[in-house]
């Protein structure tokens, strides 16, 4: 889950920023546990897990700590924002991943 950067945080403090992360955590993981994954667990293992914070950052460490086989992105933007962070998280995940990366659109 992408979220503010220190400093966002520090000049809004005032919004309860600790209230918002807390409440898209618990939104994400709802979303995750919503996803039909049909025989997929069947054939491999699947492990659901909510990260706050740079997207990208997140998926290289994770995938690193899980000595992942692979990662399977989806490509898909939200509008002209949520297209550039998608590109910016892709590019930064395919260039620096040290397995392979597949990405596929919906």
């Amino acid at each position: 889950v992408e979220t503010l950067t220190d400093e966002e945080a520090r000049l809004v403090a005032h919004f309860r920023v600790g209230e918002f992360i807390e409440t898209s955590r618990r939104e994400a993981r709802q979303r995750l546990q919503a996803i039909d994954l049909g025989p997929t667990r069947d054939v491999c293992a699947v492990t659901e897990r909510v990260e706050i914070g740079n997207a990208a950052r997140a998926i290289l460490r994770v995938a690193d700590e899980a000595d992942a086989d692979l990662l399977v992105m989806g490509a898909q933007g939200r509008g002209a924002i949520g297209t550039a962070l998608f590109v910016s998280a892709t590019r930064t995940v395919v260039t620096h991943a040290t397995c392979p990366v597949l990405t596929a659109r919906g």
